[in-house]
């Protein structure tokens, strides 16, 4: 319990934590200087304890006998009881049973967003891109599952770790070179990235870095989220595409390329795309050069 390591840790006055079979479990740290001091072992405490653990059941107070060694003179009442520990105090309790009350309200508020982060981290492993966030530093504050699979890794080994430790230095320098930028300016920002693959291969990314600024509007970490374009990368390499004006001969119909040499049309858009000839007759050539073998003029009906 989160309130109960707080207020041992802090209280200046002398706390006691027993189990329900009156054995003590922990005590304040105060109470536990002044014991020191005064040479008091806890064996010694667990007899006292243990006699007077018929008057603690039967009025909630514990009188420990221990005003000869000048260690307190107050006896110690009950602050919180369950099923498994009875917490007692020696001192005035009602201003302690308020600072419980914002304790245990601070620890309901953890709990709380700790299980809404762990369901936002459920999602994230669900999706199919790569999502990651960074520290300004570099370091990895979360990766989900998929990235995690991509690189081959675990999220455990990874998060915590900064990205020299799982890069190359020059890939790493280059991606780290962006995240510095978005946190320097505050904008978002995309940067194309190769991943080696753990079985070999390779994978194309697009990546997008978007800042999380606080209330001051200072970036406190970037979040990452990749697309794979590793297919429309191949697609587009293997594409060519004719562009602008090209100077054809209005007889032959070669072309001049920009060496100024004329080129037969196939050879031209051959070396310039990755487009292939096959070689026919149109109707109309097909009458001209062979008409005995032509049974139809009509374009249709040529064989």
């Amino acid at each position: 319990m989160m309130w109960l390591s707080e207020l041992l840790k802090k209280s200046r006055d002398f706390i006691l934590v027993l189990d329900t079979s009156s054995t003590i479990l922990q005590v304040g740290e105060h109470f536990h200087n002044a014991l020191q001091e005064q040479l008091v072992g806890i064996a010694e405490l667990s007899t006292l304890v243990r006699q007077q653990s018929y008057q603690l059941a039967q009025q909630g107070i514990m009188h420990l006998p221990l005003e000869k060694r000048n260690i307190f003179p107050s006896p110690f009442s009950v602050l919180h009881q369950d099923d498994q520990i009875v917490v007692l105090l020696a001192t005035d309790r009602k201003p302690y049973q308020a600072l419980i009350s914002h304790l245990r309200q601070s620890r309901d508020r953890e709990e709380v967003f700790r299980e809404k982060n762990e369901r936002v981290h459920i999602l994230l492993d669900e999706s199919s891109d790569p999502i990651f966030s960074f520290s300004a530093d570099g370091t990895y504050l979360y990766i989900n599952k998929v990235f995690a699979d991509t690189i081959g890794r675990l999220q455990q080994d990874v998060i915590g770790k900064k990205i020299w430790d799982v890069f190359s230095k020059d890939e790493a320098d280059r991606r780290f070179a962006k995240v510095q930028e978005v946190f320097q300016t505050g904008e978002t920002g995309t940067i194309a990235v190769r991943v080696p693959l753990p079985g070999g291969g390779e994978r194309f990314f697009l990546t997008t870095v978007k800042p999380v600024k606080d209330g001051q509007g200072l970036v406190s970490f970037v979040i990452c989220i990749s697309k794979d374009i590793t297919e429309l990368r191949q697609a587009r390499e293997e594409i060519a595409v004719l562009r602008g004006i090209i100077p054809i001969c209005a007889s032959c119909k070669n072309i001049r390329d920009d060496a100024g040499y004329w080129q037969r049309i196939e050879d031209y858009v051959t070396s310039h795309s990755a487009a292939e000839f096959s070689h026919g007759l149109c109707p109309d050539c097909a009458t001209k050069l062979y008409p005995e073998f032509v049974k139809d003029k009509s374009p249709a009906k040529i064989v």
